[in-house]
């Protein structure tokens, strides 16, 4: 039986939500831009800019994503190696956990880095393979530029797979 881990990034990937990301100028805190989770992920921060984060300390009306199901299979068979890994703050936690167990009613293993920096996830998603000899790997992510990285990071990081997918969810 091959050592799998899983791993589904959780806006826009398994759960649609109403949370929005406000930008605002540091200086005098204009609100220039509210941006959606899609669009935030592929966000690249101005010096001046302040981001609010305080929606996501939340799940507001949640609704299935595109990745849903798979999810719900995954979690229902692999529940012990299965990874929500989010950009959102810590803050977000257990609410994403109690809505997963809601759903489930399976407790799972959440990690949110607060970053949109495509490495924020990647160092903990490679440690993980690492630490618990994982040989084979499944990342789902609405992010192209955090699954693009992903690819790269498995050659550069020289980890000792057999075989790994990583799936871009197309955001309409």
């Amino acid at each position: 039986m091959e050592n799998k881990v899983y791993f589904f990034d959780f806006d826009e990937t398994i759960v649609n939500t109403d949370c929005l990301v406000r930008v605002y100028n540091k200086h005098n805190r204009f609100k220039y831009k509210t941006l959606t989770p899609a669009q935030y992920a592929q966000y690249n921060e101005l010096t001046n800019d302040k981001i609010d984060f305080t929606d996501f300390d939340f799940v507001k009306s949640p609704k299935p994503a595109y990745l849903w199901k798979v999810f719900e299979r995954v979690v229902n068979k692999y529940p012990e190696d299965t990874y929500i890994i989010t950009a959102r703050h810590k803050n977000a936690k257990s609410a994403i956990q109690n809505y997963i167990y809601e759903q489930t009613g399976k407790w799972i293993k959440t990690i949110c880095v607060g970053s949109s920096d495509p490495y924020a996830k990647i160092d903990i998603m490679t440690f993980v393979i690492n630490e618990d000899e994982y040989k084979s790997f499944y990342y789902a992510d609405d992010s192209s530029r955090n699954c693009y990285y992903m690819n790269e990071a498995v050659e550069a990081y020289e980890l000792e797979l057999n075989n790994y997918r990583i799936q871009h969810v197309e955001v309409k």
